[in-house]
């Protein structure tokens, strides 16, 4: 069983395990390494100083990962690792934890709750800065309205930075690409082509958004029991003028995307520096209306994504490693909306509340 187990394997080479490997010894979590580059496998964990796997997804993955409580799959992209992944931890009875923001990657986490029930072990996909981030942001407006949500939006924003990790960027390319995903009274429903593309209220500075389809649409659901919930990234041209260049953005984008399997191994060696970014940025915006027809907006501030995404990690693996957690879980309903020792540099700060 998962529980009798206390060290957790890391499936993945890039960014984002860097930095998990440079937090564990100061967590204590006891971690193990595992990849599919022999030469970069072998680079990470002589510089970590942990156990080093070479495993392909498959029988060598499942022989290794036997001896651990579970893995934390840090590799992508999402949609293709993180089910057979998911599949090998259910086999094995290990806990399995993603930092994937991916639709896909949540609706098949969802569809293995009761399996992982009846195994005893626990799933949580986007355990890292999606979906958290957005949970987190929606959750402190519930709690101002103090009553129930009959619809959350939540509005990601550009970023501002060319110092995304290429694994980031094929991921952005892979989310414009796919077709938006909204919940509508309470069901999921598709939005597809110009469409995606709807104006914002002035109050977020922004002229327009695209509907996008990102796990952080089932979170939000699950841990606020909106009937509508959508999520969309904030775009700097007006409505009209984005939705003529909209088809060719579409395709540029699924061209980037088809080469993520080797761009998301194109990072920085364990010996770059990964400088963190020291000044929080507003990264989302969010509203709820109430059942009352209240509006609540607020704004998530923060510094890194990567560093976030390795702390929400670690912080859901040593949470499951201590309680007894079964079947699939958001991150917030797995650690929290402010888990302890961080991130300290995310703050969620109320802006033009209508009451």
């Amino acid at each position: 069983m998962a529980d009798g187990r206390t060290p957790w394997l890391v499936y993945g080479l890039g960014a984002v395990a860097i930095q998990v490997l440079r937090s564990s010894g100061r967590t204590g979590l006891d971690l193990a390494l595992a990849g599919r580059d022999p030469e970069r496998l072998n680079d990470l964990a002589c510089w970590a100083g942990v156990r080093g796997y070479s495993a392909e997804i498959g029988d060598d993955l499942a022989k290794v990962a036997k001896n651990y409580a579970g893995i934390i799959n840090l590799t992508g992209p999402g949609a293709v690792t993180s089910a057979l992944i998911l599949d090998i931890c259910l086999e094995q009875r290990l806990h399995y934890i993603d930092v994937s923001n991916e639709f896909t990657v949540h609706q098949v986490a969802r569809q293995r709750d009761r399996e992982a029930r009846d195994k005893g072990v626990a799933v949580v996909s986007g355990a890292g800065m999606g979906t958290w981030c957005g949970e987190r942001l929606m959750k402190s407006l519930m709690n101002d309205a103090n009553e129930a949500t009959q619809s959350a939006t939540l509005i990601s924003l550009p970023s501002g930075s060319g110092r995304n990790t290429p694994g980031v960027v094929a991921s952005h390319a892979g989310v414009l690409a796919a077709d938006g995903v909204i919940i509508k009274n309470g069901a999921q429903s598709s939005v597809l082509g110009e469409k995606r593309i709807q104006e914002l209220a002035s109050w977020t500075g922004y002229p327009a958004g695209v509907v996008i389809a990102t796990g952080d649409v089932i979170a939000i659901q699950e841990s606020t029991n909106a009937c509508e919930v959508r999520s969309l990234a904030a775009i700097t041209e007006p409505a009209d003028v984005a939705r003529n260049g909209f088809k060719r953005q579409i395709s540029m984008a699924r061209s980037a995307s088809e080469y993520r399997g080797f761009i998301e191994q194109s990072v920085p060696t364990a010996h770059t520096s990964l400088q963190p970014e020291t000044v929080s940025k507003d990264r989302y915006l969010g509203e709820i209306i109430t059942m009352t027809g209240r509006r609540f907006r607020g704004v998530l501030r923060a510094g890194s994504g990567t560093h976030i995404a390795a702390h929400i990690a670690i912080t859901t693996a040593q949470t499951l490693s201590k309680r007894c957690f079964q079947g699939t879980h958001t991150v917030n309903q797995a650690i929290g909306d402010k888990p302890r020792d961080g991130p300290d540099n995310v703050q969620v700060e109320a802006i033009n509340a209508e009451r």
